[in-house]
């Protein structure tokens, strides 16, 4: 008996409250929270190193990894699809099904905790404005319209950005004269296979958030000639998940699709002079 589901290693777990307030709230009831933790356990079978990586922005994408499979879940159902574009007229910057994750859970731990600063209508919102700081000045906790240093809490800034991502892939296709249900479908398939490619080949570190965003740029590259790079790019540096890098003016050009430069330097040694250094080395 809890207000709670959680994924394990082992199984996929799933709870559930009573209370005067909101009745009986059985956690499995919805299809956003069952996605949330499965999608969990999609990450650990791709990245297991990342399970017990004793870093706040992997435990935090493991959560935004969770709400991204939530929201692709809607998206994979034509009836869902139909109702968001009801409900936003085709502008998907406004909230709605997809954007607003367990809104039954959400709205039942607002009504015991009205004064927590959440939002009403769901538990997370994938619709925020939340920026990239560094972790460690946080505090612990805070308000729900704040950031923590708390995993889901954190997450947030990730979600943000596929959403926006999604959002923008969406009406970048949309503009070529398609239909709204297919320039989902569309989105949906591209920002999916970015972020599959992504999370299988992200180098493991304390700022995996921005090695996420530079391996979810270089998938665009490979699987798609560079199609949404730069939007994706500047998408990254609003939430400050990727900081402008300055050329060397004397930079080479890279001209091949890995975006490997490969440099030759010609020296002449004389190997008497190495030999003498290396005996006279104490390793």
């Amino acid at each position: 008996e809890d207000l709670n589901a959680y994924y394990d290693r082992s199984n996929l777990k799933f709870f559930y409250l009573t209370h005067e307030k909101i009745g009986t709230i059985y956690t499995c009831d919805s299809p956003d929270v069952v996605a949330h933790e499965l999608g969990h356990a999609v990450l650990d079978f791709y990245r297991p190193d990342m399970w017990s990586a004793a870093s706040l922005e992997v435990a935090a994408f493991h959560e935004a990894f969770g709400d991204f499979v939530a929201m692709m879940k809607n998206l994979s159902h034509e009836e869902v699809c139909k109702y968001a574009i009801q409900q936003t007229g085709g502008d998907f910057s406004k909230e709605n099904v997809v954007s607003n994750l367990a809104e039954q859970m959400g709205k039942a731990i607002f009504k015991l905790a009205p004064n927590s600063g959440r939002n009403p209508n769901c538990l997370r919102c994938a619709i925020n404005n939340f920026k990239y700081v560094n972790p460690g000045t946080l505090p612990e906790e805070a308000p729900d319209n704040k950031l923590a240093a708390e995993c889901h809490s954190f997450a947030r800034i990730y979600v943000g950005a596929l959403y926006d991502i999604f959002v923008m892939m969406y009406n970048d296709v949309k503009s070529t004269g398609v239909d709204d249900i297919a320039a989902i479908h569309e989105a949906r398939d591209t920002i999916m296979r970015y972020v599959m490619k992504a999370i299988q080949f992200a180098p493991l570190n304390v700022y995996f958030f921005e090695s996420m965003s530079r391996t979810i740029l270089w998938a665009d590259v490979t699987l798609n000639n560079w199609k949404y790079h730069n939007k994706m790019q500047q998408i990254f540096f609003n939430r400050n998940l990727l900081t402008p890098q300055v050329r060397l003016l004397s930079a080479p050009t890279c001209e091949n699709e890995d975006c490997v430069v490969n440099m030759v330097e010609t020296m002449s040694l004389k190997l008497g002079d190495n030999l003498l250094r290396a005996q006279s080395d104490d390793n």
